[in-house]
């Protein structure tokens, strides 16, 4: 863009990174000797998290940190400028103070206007559906939310970046075959045309994602070899303990739990049902979600992924398709815990 006082809308798409916004306010600036005299709109999603300013200490509300400084740095450069946040967690906007501001940046981004709550969409469950004293025996009962016992010997909850890991845990296997069950069953019922994707959440280090991505490889790799060589020939393959232990898991998670299921496929026959399994575990993905990951999403086309991260996947970043969810995760911030939940 070669002249930003041109009468064409111009939007800019920016992660929320203070290099990349001082980058963009350095931009604008050396497009024009002055303020702009032209209508500004920011539209900030997960305004909750950076946005806010962190260094401010009341009494002496000039420091100012990174991200919020830029974000208040490009406002202050447009005489015309809005500002709408959208977060799930707001607790942290309303306690911003009204009246801090700094000589250099302007207003803090106090809501002063107004806070609107939006209506929750029809298909939307959150928290208060899964695990409010009146849902959690069901849910529970019903084997959607499994407990997961048995991580302390291999992956415990707290443990540093250089943390060695010898074996994932028992639960974490099953949940990977459960993935390979619920995406052929999905697609068995019709949903042919979209990705599939499972979550793997139990580490905040990097280096611990890649561990966990080479065993859950690994884990994945003998069940498809299994399921290559005896996909065509059911009578021999339940004497092969990858395939018994998966039909198990059917039996136990899926036909148990489920009158609708256990309908549809107690008498279905078992050679269709391996080659389901097949078809779907052939086709699994493995990739990895975070700042060092060269991985990414690609949902112009379908495809079935288990996606294994920790930041990325603690806040803000749908999966299309998630059937398994997979957290080994605690955290003392209120706003990551609503976000896990979701």
């Amino acid at each position: 863009v070669s002249d930003i006082k041109s009468d064409k809308p111009i939007v800019f798409g920016v992660k929320k990174n203070s290099n990349i916004l001082k980058s963009l306010l350095t931009y604008l600036k050396s497009n024009v000797s002055e303020r702009l005299d032209i209508p500004l709109l920011i539209i900030d999603d997960e305004a909750d998290y950076a946005s806010i300013n962190i260094k401010y200490d009341e009494g002496n509300n000039e420091d100012v940190s990174a991200i919020n400084g830029a974000i208040r740095g490009i406002l202050d450069f447009f005489e015309r400028s809005s500002y709408v946040g959208y977060t799930a967690t707001h607790f942290a906007n309303i306690f911003i103070d009204k009246f801090a501001s700094n000589s250099d940046v302007g207003s803090d981004l106090f809501p002063k206007d107004f806070v609107m709550s939006l209506d929750t969409p029809n298909n939307y469950k959150g928290p208060e559906h899964y695990f409010s004293e009146d849902n959690t025996s069901l849910i529970f009962d019903k084997g959607i939310i499994k407990k997961i016992d048995d991580h302390q010997d291999s992956i415990p909850i707290k443990h540093n970046s250089d943390f060695l890991l010898h074996d994932i845990p028992e639960t974490m296997k099953r949940a990977i075959r459960q993935f390979v069950i619920s995406s052929a069953l999905a697609e068995d019922i019709g949903f042919n045309n979209s990705s599939h994707s499972m979550l793997i959440n139990a580490s905040i280090n990097t280096d611990v994602h890649m561990q966990i991505s080479d065993k859950v490889s690994s884990e994945l790799s003998k069940l498809k070899r299994s399921l290559e060589i005896w996909h065509l020939d059911y009578s021999n393959a339940i004497k092969d303990p990858e395939i018994q232990n998966l039909f198990n898991i059917f039996e136990e998670d899926y036909l148990s739990y489920n009158k609708d299921l256990k309908t549809k496929y107690s008498d279905s026959p078992k050679e269709k049902l391996l080659n389901q399994f097949y078809e779907s575990a052939k086709s699994i993905r493995i990739i990895t979600l975070n700042s060092k990951g060269k991985d990414h999403l690609d949902y112009s086309k379908r495809q079935r992924v288990i996606a294994i991260g920790g930041f990325n996947l603690s806040r803000g970043l749908t999966l299309e398709g998630l059937l398994v969810s997979y957290f080994l995760r605690n955290s003392r911030m209120l706003d990551t815990l609503l976000q896990m939940g979701r």
